[in-house]
């Protein structure tokens, strides 16, 4: 088989790493192993099916193997975004090599890591054997389900299948992808318990993806959920099911950025509204109409997940279910190391359900209220995500736009069963019950731990002492209010509550390669994404100070712009594109609609680029 070749790419475009990775086969770099959904289902995968395995498998791949810069947030977090070009053989060159399949995998990869992901797909033409159908057994039943659920074994997931399987009279079929063998025990009794509780309605698949002869560099995962649903899609097509559920509470899904550090691709987007509507159009493109992927769960909070376990009758099942990162360091004793966001999620949400004595508190190496954190990244993290939840439990519309206004428009944008501005009112009520239930868990910690708290018998470093000897410092929501309408998060400016944007209104400041592009009433982008605005704003002025009418003022071609960047055509078209992208993000965050026109920088058809001739730029040149 010809390998997958993964060229690392500096941000001009400059080759700096060729990783060859072959996936399975007699050398494999990387082996996953599908051929358990085809024996599960008596049936080979064809063509089409067997490409998206190795598609996805060189993308996580390539993610695991390519650091990200480390743990010290250079320049908050620009070192955590790579650029990639993938060579990919395939057995349907035609199908891959179609520009809507394409742009939809860069699409979803760049949303979901922060990464810029290209990708060639060149004939395979000696694509690894595969066991023949009649060794699985041909003509054995198939067994039939209407839904197939990515199951990881946490709380939600769990809560997704209890409550499919008391509300439905149909099967299920689980699917859980796993690299660390250490992890599998957990789900697997869990499965055990479920299956002796739902008889002949649950076929549990568990398919093993790991890297041979590399070492894994990067541990955050993000491309983890193409892998996942391309697992998944795999099981729809082949049991005739026709739903795919990703089931996660809306917060997690949301992940919005617990402060001014937790940027790009340090900001998980796993089942991010817009990464399942990307993975939902390339299932389509593949097998239009046959398969839906969803989150049932995106508008619930983790305490009313957990109520619903309660209410279907699934909440001693709490206790078997595992929702920590950290992997590595558990043990049968500690489950949960109660650092991380996914276990203080986890644990409040518990706390405000009353479900605390399904969830006891030795599960966790720290006691996540009471324990003591020597770690700093662990008394930092229980701050900021507490902070952070209690802030938006009353926080205003415009106080949560000012604040999230970004990250708000990508939740909203693929939302298709609900009115945009109904879907923005929805985000804030979701958010406004989380950070009432953290309030109420630790409200209700507070109170039962008043005798430790008189006596000053907690460690100094626990989450509640801190918390109550104002410890935690201020409240962002309120230094947002002393501010005024400008809020510096992810490294731009999200201005709200302007109707005149038009005629654009521009400063730049920063160095030429680094620049920073402010439009007055819409926001801030920095970065390379701007480095194309200094040079077409020299043509703009050459043009504006000649007294040029607005339709003579002049394009620099792609060629020009490429050669005054140092950098080639391939990467001036990515920084202007993502440019573009960033700047009509924030203006439908604002305006509830995308802009009527391209942001600032204009295209002419064969004439390259040029400024919008109507922009005045505020600083001097």
């Amino acid at each position: 088989m010809t390998d997958a070749v993964v060229d690392v790419l500096s941000a001009d475009g400059e080759v700096l790493q060729t990783i060859d990775i072959c996936i399975n086969g007699d050398r494999p770099g990387f082996r996953i192993r599908s051929d358990r959904l085809e024996a599960g289902f008596h049936h080979n995968l064809d063509d089409r099916l067997a490409d998206l395995v190795d598609v996805a498998s060189t993308v996580f791949a390539a993610d695991g193997l390519i650091s990200r810069g480390g743990d010290t947030r250079p320049k908050l977090g620009e070192a955590w975004r790579r650029q990639f070009h993938l060579t990919i053989p395939v057995r349907d060159p035609k199908f891959w090599q179609q520009d809507s399949v394409t742009r939809c995998l860069s699409d979803a990869i760049g949303f979901m890591s922060e990464d810029v992901v290209d990708f060639s797909f060149i004939s395979n033409p000696e694509p690894p054997s595969r066991t023949p159908v009649l060794e699985f057994g041909a003509g054995a039943p198939v067994f039939a389900a209407d839904r197939v659920i990515m199951f990881s074994g946490g709380l939600d997931s769990l809560t997704g299948i209890v409550e499919t399987l008391e509300t439905t009279t149909g099967n299920v079929i689980l699917i859980t992808h796993y690299a660390a063998p250490k992890r599998m025990p957990y789900p697997r009794r869990l499965c055990e318990e479920l299956i002796q509780r739902y008889p002949g309605r649950i076929l549990w698949i568990p398919v093993t993806a790991t890297l041979k002869g590399y070492r894994a560099r990067e541990t955050t995962q993000r491309t983890r959920s193409l892998l996942f649903a391309a697992l998944g899609f795999l099981a729809a097509r082949l049991s005739g099911a026709s739903h795919v559920s990703f089931f996660e509470n809306g917060i997690v899904s949301a992940n919005l950025p617990i402060d001014a550090q937790v940027i790009g691709s340090m900001a998980s987007r796993t089942t991010h509204p817009q990464v399942i509507a990307d993975l939902a159009r390339l299932v389509d493109l593949m097998a239009p109409g046959k398969v839906a992927i969803d989150n049932p769960y995106a508008w619930l909070t983790k305490t009313e997940v957990v109520e619903r376990l309660v209410s279907y009758g699934g909440v001693d099942l709490i206790r078997r279910t595992v929702s920590c990162s950290d992997v590595r360091g558990r043990d049968v004793l500690h489950s949960h190391c109660g650092e991380c966001s996914q276990c203080l999620d986890r644990r409040f949400g518990i706390l405000a359900a009353g479900a605390e004595k399904h969830d006891p508190s030795e599960m966790y190496e720290t006691d996540v209220l009471l324990g003591e954190r020597p770690r700093e990244r662990s008394r930092v993290m229980a701050l900021d995500w507490t902070r952070h939840a209690l802030t938006l439990a009353d926080v205003t519309e415009t106080e949560f736009q000012r604040s999230f206004g970004l990250e708000l428009a990508r939740l909203i944008k693929p939302t298709s069963d609900r009115p945009h501005w109904q879907a923005a009112q929805d985000q804030l009520a979701l958010h406004r019950r989380h950070g009432e239930a953290v309030q109420k868990a630790l409200g209700q910690a507070i109170s039962a731990a008043g005798d430790l708290i008189a006596q000053q018998t907690l460690s100094e470093t626990s989450l509640l002492r801190m918390f109550v000897s104002k410890a935690a410092g201020p409240d962002p929501i309120a230094l947002h209010r002393a501010v005024g309408p400008e809020v510096i998060h992810a490294g731009r400016t999200i201005m709200h509550g302007s109707a005149d944007i038009f005629p654009l209104k521009v400063t730049v400041t920063g160095s030429d390669d680094m620049p920073t592009v402010e439009i007055a009433n819409l926001g801030i982008v920095s970065g390379a994404d701007g480095t194309p605005v200094p040079p077409l704003r020299h043509v703009h002025k050459q043009c504006h100070d000649g007294g040029l009418p607005h339709e003579q003022f002049r394009y620099l071609s792609s060629r020009d712009l490429s050669h005054r960047l140092g950098v080639n055509s391939h990467v001036v078209r990515q920084r202007i594109r993502r440019f573009r992208l960033e700047f009509a993000e924030l203006y439908e965050a604002i305006e509830g609609e995308p802009p009527p026109e391209p942001i600032l920088i204009e295209s002419g058809k064969n004439r390259g680029y040029r400024i919008n001739p109507e922009a005045e730029f505020l600083d001097s040149d």
